[in-house]
């Protein structure tokens, strides 16, 4: 698996805080573009850096929940990756 530096997205997408509403839809289109190639290892990166850059656990619950209604969307029309059935991928979206 090749590593993503997920801190080089925001600049072009970012101003200000990340966990905002605004600032956060970008989260929710990487999770779900990760769910639709079928890679879901890659959410678990993308929780790790939304878990370094947001300290607020209660922003981060919010941020949780965008990324599981997305997911749970697109899931019917993409698949569910096999990956989903992992351990780590359902701690990092609980």
């Amino acid at each position: 698996m090749v590593s993503v530096d997920f801190k080089s997205v925001p600049s072009s997408f970012v101003s200000g805080d990340l966990s905002s509403p605004e600032n956060s839809v970008w989260l929710v289109y990487a999770a779900v573009i990760i769910e639709t190639i079928s890679s879901a290892e890659y959410i678990n990166e993308l929780w790790k850096y939304i878990s370094q850059e947001v300290k607020d656990e209660r922003k981060q619950l919010t941020i949780a929940r965008r990324l599981r209604e997305g997911l749970l969307k697109t899931g019917p029309l993409a698949g569910f990756p096999k990956a989903c059935e992992s351990k780590s991928i359902k701690n990092a979206l609980s």
